[in-house]
């Protein structure tokens, strides 16, 4: 703010920024009212409040806005309801969503405006949701109900966001997300439970955001949250003294990705934090805790995540693990020599949860573990150099299962064993030199199967085939 110069900036404490067609910049103050800056001349036009003409802005105090299609700037105030402004008449057009302003100043408290795929104008504030007609002025609110479930959870709405699924989520200040289905006016509630560690981190919501690999981010006051939209459950970012990569403050104010594809969180406290959705490493499960030889975070090597939610966890050299994530608790496995109902070997290679729900742990010396998830009891496979029908190598580098309920497993040097579990045995794939149409190496790293049912297999080595 330059005092005494009107081509400047009313106020230095500003709400919003929008960039209309033209280029122009749009600036919200608290106290300075509506701001546009000319790239051109590199200055300032104002538009305040003015008592004594009803065509002027209804209020100094500008929160949000946001620029219509038609280039429209529809304007957010604190204390006046939602303005209109029509760049081309000059004029002001006003909507007030209560006349009682003593008994309901909070309706015309305006902190976030969201227009949808539909064409419809969601204003959110203190008082509420409301869905406004900007032709005929007509609204609608929704406020909560405190007895009823179905309705929006809190007054104090500050996030408003569209995804690319078409589903509208309203995050509020002390009720958490809400989902709404526009058709019904029904909301479903997502709310903050000191017992589930897979519900929102705070109810006290401030930003929504969808990335571009259509991810639902959601902004709290106690951290970033990641959506799970088929199950309703929410995965937690937050800071961690002993982290360096995690948040830098849990109060974020905003989100925002840049071209490149990186995320950009800002905080309250701490400033702006930056991160690569790529490396994944903003805070997650500290890899310490699958360890018990006081040794530092293992090398992860696999991972699959059953019905339950728990997140088994293939270490090299501390075994398997399961993090139950709604309590915070891990179980690990290890190796116990004598003991043939304990995993093989504590290197484990490979993971796979099959359809019966039993668990097969490929290993890097001692051949594959099958175990049933839900007593603990394991069954050991070995290779077995008098038995053609057993594992070609005890070395297993992926496991897979197809359409057909047939279990492929990668060997280190021995091939494919594919395991008919109707039988119980497994039929063996390896290279043989003289034959062009036989795997072309005994090295197996990875399987995927086709539409069409073929098995496509990657090799150490040998390059790609392709399993008809």
């Amino acid at each position: 703010r330059e005092r005494g110069n009107p081509a400047a900036l009313g106020s230095d404490f500003i709400y919003d920024l929008a960039e209309d067609a033209d280029g122009n910049l749009w600036v919200a103050t608290n106290g300075g009212g509506l701001a546009r800056f000319d790239r051109n001349s590199r200055g300032f036009t104002s538009f305040r409040h003015d008592a004594e003409n009803s065509n002027s802005i209804a209020s100094n105090v500008v929160r949000s806005l946001l620029i219509d299609a038609d280039g429209s700037i529809w304007i957010g105030t604190r204390d006046s309801g939602l303005d209109r402004y029509d760049p081309a008449s000059g004029n002001f057009t006003h909507y007030r969503f209560s006349d009682n302003v003593d008994a309901n100043r909070n309706a015309n408290e305006i902190h976030t405006i969201y227009k949808d795929s539909a064409g419809s104008l969601w204003v959110g504030g203190n008082g509420g949701l409301v869905r406004l007609n900007p032709e005929t002025g007509e609204f609608v609110s929704f406020t909560p109900d405190a007895g009823n479930a179905t309705s929006l959870s809190d007054n104090r709405v500050r996030a408003i966001l569209e995804d690319s699924q078409g589903q509208f989520w309203i995050g509020t200040y002390g009720g958490g997300l809400n989902r709404l289905d526009r058709a019904t006016g029904s909301f479903e509630q997502f709310q903050h439970s000191p017992d589930n560690a897979t519900s929102i981190a705070s109810d006290r919501v401030t930003s929504i955001f969808e990335d571009a690999s259509k991810r639902l981010w959601i902004g709290t006051s106690n951290g970033l949250n990641l959506v799970k939209r088929d199950s309703g459950t929410f995965v937690r970012f937050a800071h961690d003294d002993s982290n360096g990569s995690s948040l830098a403050d849990n109060k974020v104010t905003t989100i925002f990705q840049d071209r490149g594809g990186l995320l950009w969180v800002g905080t309250r406290n701490q400033g702006l934090n930056k991160w690569d959705p790529r490396t994944w490493s903003l805070g997650l499960d500290d890899a310490r805790q699958l360890t018990t030889s006081g040794s530092d975070a293992p090398n992860v090597t696999s991972f699959v995540e059953d019905a339950s939610g728990t997140l088994w966890v293939g270490t090299f050299g501390e075994g398997l693990n399961a993090m139950d994530r709604v309590n915070g608790t891990v179980k690990h496995y290890r190796h116990e020599a004598g003991n043939s109902n304990t995993i093989s070997d504590d290197r484990v290679m490979s993971l796979m949860l099959d359809r019966d729900g039993l668990l097969w742990i490929g290993t890097m010396t001692a051949g594959v573990n099958v175990m049933d998830i839900e007593t603990g009891e394991i069954e050991n496979f070995r290779h077995d150099p008098e038995n053609p029908n057993s594992l070609g190598a005890d070395g297993i580098m992926a496991i897979f299962q197809d359409s057909n309920d047939l279990v492929w497993v990668g060997t280190f040097g021995g091939g494919i064993a594919r395991f008919d579990t109707a039988t119980g045995e497994f039929t063996r794939f390896q290279r043989d030199p003289s034959d062009s149409a036989s795997l072309s190496s005994n090295r197996v790293t990875s399987f995927v199967e086709d539409r069409e049912g073929n098995i496509w297999v990657g090799t150490d080595a040998g390059g790609l085939n392709l399993f008809n």
